[in-house]
């Protein structure tokens, strides 16, 4: 793709702040969309693009994603200094901040309920599957057949709604999470902004859970929303090879405001 004239010129300007906070989501974003999560890998161009950011001074970069913090960090293989945070928020690998609040007993039986009624609805349209998350529950339907998973869908809501009260759903794509806890990406976001003292963000996403991040984001910062749909960033781009390409050029526009006067950038 030819990038947007606009979108380039939002990229230099943002690349010339004195403190920046690149913060990506993962799935479908910086990492194209496989059946099963376990095989997801970075778009070589972006984790390259993730690498070369994460080296330069005054700039901090995160993922931020809804996957659990283990699972993150296993299919992103991040350099050391890159932020994480998974289950939309309720999970953080940032130094000074915990990890993981332990669950409580009535949080326990919460879990637990939700994992036997997730269960027997997956069971209902072959090929769904139960995520466990340290906080959550997901019913996964992609790989099954769209007219029983949309049934799945819409009966996992229903059956959870009525009785569980509380729990929070969160949908996606084909997919449905139920949380215990209400953090979201954009309680992320605002919290990382103030943990690195950023003067602008970037922030890229795909999904319904990411417009949390996109709702946050101020007229100094730069969302991109990667695929179809309705969204509040302020731009919008096909797939993660575009979005390779955006971060390749916000790293190379950051190389350069670094660089000294007549030295080449490494790629």
């Amino acid at each position: 793709m030819s990038m947007h004239d606009a979108l380039r010129a939002r990229i230099d300007e943002l690349a010339a702040v004195p403190h920046l906070l690149v913060a990506l989501d993962f799935d479908a974003t910086v990492a194209p969309i496989v059946a099963r999560p376990e095989d997801a890998v970075a778009h070589p161009v972006s984790a390259r693009a993730v690498r070369r950011l994460a080296a330069l001074p005054d700039t901090a970069v995160e993922y931020v994603s809804g996957r659990s913090l283990d699972s993150l960090r296993q299919a992103a293989r991040p350099p050391e200094n890159v932020l994480l945070v998974g289950s939309h928020g309720a999970e953080v690998d940032v130094p000074g901040l915990p990890t993981l609040r332990p669950l409580t007993a009535d949080e326990e039986t919460i879990v637990d309920a939700l994992d036997a009624v997730l269960k027997l609805i997956a069971s209902t349209a072959p090929g769904s599957w139960v995520e466990q998350k340290p906080y959550a529950r997901v019913l996964h339907t992609r790989q099954a057949d769209p007219v029983l998973g949309a049934h799945a869908l819409r009966a996992a809501l229903e059956s959870v709604g009525r009785g569980l009260p509380g729990v929070v759903p969160r949908r996606g794509k084909r997919v449905v999470e139920f949380s215990i806890r209400s953090e979201t990406k954009g309680d992320a976001l605002r919290l990382l902004r103030a943990r690195v003292h950023a003067d602008a963000v970037f922030f890229a996403g795909d999904d319904t859970t990411d417009e949390d991040a996109f709702a946050v984001l101020s007229a100094a910062d730069l969302g991109v929303h990667c695929g179809d749909g309705e969204t509040r960033a302020g731009f919008t781009v096909p797939d993660p090879d575009a979005i390779a390409e955006v971060l390749d050029a916000l790293a190379a526009a950051r190389q350069r405001r670094y660089a000294p006067v007549g030295s080449s950038v490494s790629r």
